[in-house]
């Protein structure tokens, strides 16, 4: 590789290169202009390789580290979690929950927001039944047929009453009437 100065399908970065490549960051185009045969996605990827200042970093979660995260998301604050992990975004926290629930590690959950409530008896009390049976607001559209009805929050600008009725009866509800006196 050294004596033909090429790598598998690129070039390899010489001293020179990185002189030029730390004269001109974070300037990309000027990057670009002195080193032609660079793409822009190599200047950057090599700026990160040599920790210039602004060049976009990826952070490697080290085993310490993914215990800590596992043992503190189900119960921590969100700024709790944040003071804990400061390199990470909340952005960045949720997905590393994501992935260690896909390997397989259900304790890895954040406990459930109850439902805010519309004000209206009818929607608060398939909202309550709902918390009570573990179903989500996804599920109560399934069981009602109503789209996206209840995931939107379309129930708390006006009742649809065909799908508030769909979704007692699908509850095991009955709707009572009374008049005021």
């Amino acid at each position: 590789m050294r004596r033909t100065g090429v790598a598998g399908t690129g070039l390899l970065w010489t001293e020179e290169d990185d002189a030029v490549l730390r004269e001109c960051w974070p300037d990309t185009a000027a990057s670009s202009a002195r080193l032609p045969k660079r793409t822009k996605a190599a200047i950057r990827f090599r700026a990160k390789k040599l920790g210039l200042p602004g060049a976009k970093t990826i952070h490697i979660w080290s085993a310490a580290e993914i215990t800590r995260f596992n043992r503190l998301w189900s119960t921590a604050t969100r700024e709790e979690l944040l003071a804990a992990f400061p390199w990470a975004t909340w952005t960045a926290l949720a997905n590393q929950a994501q992935y260690q629930r896909r390997l397989g590690r259900s304790t890895v959950k954040r406990p459930k927001i109850p439902f805010k409530r519309s004000g209206h008896r009818a929607l608060d009390a398939i909202l309550t039944e709902a918390e009570r049976s573990d179903l989500t607001l996804g599920d109560i559209d399934l069981l009602a047929g109503s789209g996206r009805y209840f995931r939107k929050g379309r129930f708390r600008r006006s009742v649809g009453w065909k799908y508030v009725g769909r979704a007692i009866d699908e509850l095991g509800g009955e709707v009572d009437v009374e008049w005021p006196e």
